[in-house]
């Protein structure tokens, strides 16, 4: 079947922010949501890559994109590569 010809994997990267020691004034940083009073984690971005021949004479490759943005809370999805070989 062409399916079984198809590949399947992927990435993550995350954040953690630590503080050794709660002492002290909070520690933040206005262009980094991961970095503040009850906020150390975040996902950063996620691809997933589909590849492999559909057919005898075609491949496909396609990475689509993920990812958040540190500042403004957004999250986005963007094609980052899609091709076809003949």
């Amino acid at each position: 079947h062409w399916y079984e010809k198809l590949s399947l994997r992927g990435y993550t990267q995350m954040r953690y922010t630590g503080l050794m020691s709660r002492e002290g004034a909070d520690w933040n940083h206005p262009a980094d949501r991961s970095v503040g009073k009850d906020q150390t984690f975040l996902i950063r971005r996620g691809r997933l890559i589909l590849s492999g021949d559909v057919t005898d004479h075609l491949f496909l490759y396609a990475q689509p994109d993920f990812f958040a943005s540190p500042s403004d809370g957004d999250f986005s999805l963007q094609t980052r590569d899609l091709y076809g070989d003949l």
